[in-house]
């Protein structure tokens, strides 16, 4: 009999933890309530679990009319505030919400609303991880071409951490393979407002530069210039130290202080596509007249079950290089991948 109570006490308790963690709601435009665990807003997009479903439902912004969810979120606005609390609906007065905090209540659009964190989210929650990889084969010549990419995103509370890798490679009979290997490590932290400081460092590697290894540390701070849940607009500036080791016929090694001015672009309210442009800039400041310029520009479109296709322009520019060394190297890149958040 001990047993039963125990066991009977145990499913109640266990019910009524899953019953509080599926009291977050979601009203649509047409009408639907969706009643469940709020997991995230990101990028226009609305991540929500249900018990009914065995995935996480994803709702464009844009869709929900109103939304009410408890207060163990960070909810970041369009003009760079960041408050921890909830979200109360009210209803039937063109997409208003009521912000609840420990010491305020304040009303405001969806549309202010950019980004919700869940304060409950375990570790693996908070990572964001996708791969892509591309093949060409061409009889003639047997050209072989081939491409892998990964990223990885930890978003803390204040923290930013991402990580990324991008190799690529073509071989062709009697000529000489064609390499091109490139990382890097950021770590983002809020300051205040759309303020950020910023580190890290990135390693690139291509035989069309003759270019060994050039590794860059960097350290800087920005601006969100725009920031909605259609698009954000990014720019920030620092200094950079890069060390390069070069081979071909002249191999050469050299230490650089640089500039840095940097700006990012993120188009994502728009279907099923995505745009992504990156252009970053070191001016010299030890090699006087000498800058590179990298750009990076990604068109994604998405597929069900978190599968993608990815079209990339990259663009690397160096207006000084050694002697006999290429200036520009570039490549166009179609690969499918998957990710997983």
């Amino acid at each position: 009999m001990q047993t039963q109570k125990l066991t009977i006490a145990v499913v109640l308790l266990l019910l009524s933890i899953l019953a509080y963690s599926q009291n977050d709601k979601v009203y649509s435009k047409t009408g639907d309530i969706i009643i469940g665990e709020l997991k995230s807003l990101s990028r226009g997009v609305l991540v929500f679990d249900t018990e009914y479903a065995d995935s996480d439902f994803e709702i464009d912004w844009d869709e929900i009319d109103a939304i009410e969810i408890s207060n163990n979120f960070l909810i970041y606005t369009a003009d760079g505030d960041r408050f921890k609390g909830g979200l109360k609906p009210l209803l039937g007065q063109g997409r208003l919400i009521r912000l609840i905090t420990e010491d305020a209540e304040i009303t405001m659009r969806l549309d202010e609303i950019v980004e919700i964190v869940s304060l409950k989210k375990s570790i693996l929650d908070r990572f964001k991880v996708s791969i892509d990889a591309g093949i060409s084969i061409t009889k003639e010549h047997n050209v072989r071409q081939k491409s892998i990419a990964s990223n990885f995103n930890y978003r803390g509370d204040k923290w930013l951490v991402a990580a990324s890798f991008n190799g690529e490679g073509t071989t062709q009979d009697g000529v000489d393979p064609i390499e091109r290997v490139e990382g890097g490590l950021t770590m983002t932290r809020d300051i205040f407002g759309n303020t950020m400081v910023f580190g890290g460092m990135e390693f690139l590697s291509t035989t069309a530069q003759d270019l060994d290894l050039r590794s860059t540390g960097k350290l800087g701070a920005g601006y969100f210039f725009i920031r909605n849940n259609r698009v954000y607009f990014f720019g920030g500036a620092g200094l950079a130290v890069s060390n390069e080791k070069y081979g071909g016929e002249n191999p050469s090694q050299s230490n650089n202080l640089e500039g840095l001015v940097q700006t990012e672009l993120n188009a994502y309210n728009m279907g099923d596509f995505s745009l992504l442009a990156k252009l970053m800039a070191y001016p010299s400041i030890t090699d006087k007249g000498r800058w590179r310029l990298n750009t990076d520009i990604i068109l994604k479109y998405d597929f069900p079950l978190d599968f993608y296709m990815k079209l990339s322009l990259i663009h690397k520019l160096d207006n000084k290089p050694p002697d006999s060394t290429n200036k520009t190297d570039y490549s166009f890149q179609t690969s499918f991948g998957w990710e997983w958040n």
